[in-house]
């Protein structure tokens, strides 16, 4: 058994996008694989890891957990919460009469059960009558496959789940078949717009954003123009108020400006064109600001704090396609960046271009696609990794919480 667990959330959508539930994904330390043997003893430390050692509110915002059961843990669950979680029954499992029994009284019990990576067999019928939630991996399926296996479910009252939705398109194609339920990287990707037209926001938003990255702005110009608008001012106090744990009441404008650094009030002006945007979920804005938390704390283990800044930037700014429905390489040559986050943003190169390719694989749980090893030169440990991870979720929760706050005041 490793000596620690990588763990990560990954959302699960509704129609309307909003977030229904986190499915917990977990690995050994260093990403290495976990043997068979480990299965169950990793199930229960991320188990107790999440609902004991951690902020489980925190963790996943008063939403359920999926969790991946082996055979040995669904006929001897962990005594947690039957309403905090989502029993996931593998499509490797082995199916009897004792593993049927035992999900018939989990059921009674009240708990939820999702078949994960669903294909049918006869084999499953006993299961799926017990079932609530069918998962279909859409990329392993042709349209007329997809079709066909949802007309199949439709005679045992599942819920179903879409799973690796990787573009819009796909999304409401699934819609139109019935799937109540998304999970899937497609959100942080930009729409097909018809005609290549940005509507006006998205123009507006782009001029703005590009103006306030322009290296040779000074703080003076920055701070002059969210002085003079009394929605930014009054953003930028709740954002900066919640990073540092402050009071928005009693914080004023001029002296919560003076403690930032020009990076700084670029990053939290970024931060509300992001949350203004229209149709943009609130879903998206929590993906760009947990990344970009994520990237500034893995910086501070090998950079000053003022640098790590600029980091915040590389996470903020590589979700910027997703907002303005275009991709990075037409926005980032467009913008006047500096150098090095610019190649970070388009090719991955240097340090912040490393430190964002792990924010990334952190958030999809493709830890072997970690350079462990250049990290370990860092002074990074998988530790630190998932240090930084947690807290990213923590802190983006604790801003967008703000914002929300300012929205309904």
């Amino acid at each position: 058994m490793p000596d620690s667990l990588l763990l990560a959330r990954q959302p699960i959508f509704d129609r309307s996008l909003n977030i229904a539930a986190y499915e917990l994904l977990f690995r050994s330390d260093a990403g290495t694989v976990l043997k068979d043997s480990d299965a169950n003893l990793a199930t229960t430390q991320v188990l107790l890891n999440a609902f004991t050692d951690l902020d489980i509110d925190a963790l996943l915002e008063d939403h359920k957990a999926y969790v991946n059961f082996t055979r040995d843990l669904i006929l001897h669950p962990p005594p947690f919460n039957k309403d905090k979680y989502v029993i996931e029954v593998l499509e490797s499992i082995h199916i009897d009469d004792e593993l049927v029994q035992q999900l018939r009284r989990l059921k009674r019990r009240g708990y939820t059960i999702a078949l994960d990576d669903f294909e049918y067999s006869k084999d499953w019928d006993a299961v799926l009558k017990l079932a609530d939630i069918v998962k279909l991996d859409v990329l392993a399926m042709s349209r007329e496959q997809l079709i066909a296996a949802v007309d199949r479910m439709k005679t045992y009252g599942v819920k179903l789940l879409a799973e690796k939705v990787e573009s819009h398109e796909m999304f409401h194609f699934c819609c139109d078949l019935g799937f109540q339920l998304f999970q899937g990287y497609f959100l942080c990707r930009p729409r097909p717009i018809r005609g290549n037209r940005i509507s006006r926001p998205q123009l507006a938003a782009q001029s703005l954003l590009s103006a306030i990255q322009n290296p040779e702005l000074e703080i003076e110009h920055l701070s002059s123009l969210v002085a003079g608008d009394s929605v930014m001012s009054a953003g930028v106090l709740r954002i900066e108020n919640a990073s540092n744990g402050g009071d928005v009441e009693h914080a004023m404008v001029d002296s919560a400006i003076a403690t930032l650094n020009t990076q700084q009030l670029r990053n939290w002006i970024t931060l509300l064109s992001y949350q203004v945007m229209p149709d943009k979920p609130m879903a998206l804005f929590i993906s760009a600001i947990s990344r970009a938390r994520m990237c500034q704390q893995l910086a501070l283990a090998f950079a000053d704090e003022a640098g790590a800044h600029r980091y915040f930037s590389v996470g903020l700014l590589s979700n910027i396609d997703a907002y303005l429905d275009r991709p990075l390489k037409e926005i980032i040559p467009t913008m006047p960046l500096e150098k090095d986050i610019g190649d970070a943003l388009l090719f991955g190169h240097g340090p912040m271009g490393m430190i964002l390719r792990t924010a990334i694989a952190s958030e999809r749980a493709m830890w072997n696609s970690i350079d462990w090893e250049i990290l370990k030169e860092k002074c990074l440990t998988p530790s630190d990794v998932e240090g930084a991870y947690i807290d990213s979720i923590q802190w983006a929760g604790s801003i967008a919480g703000a914002i929300q706050s300012g929205q309904n005041a």
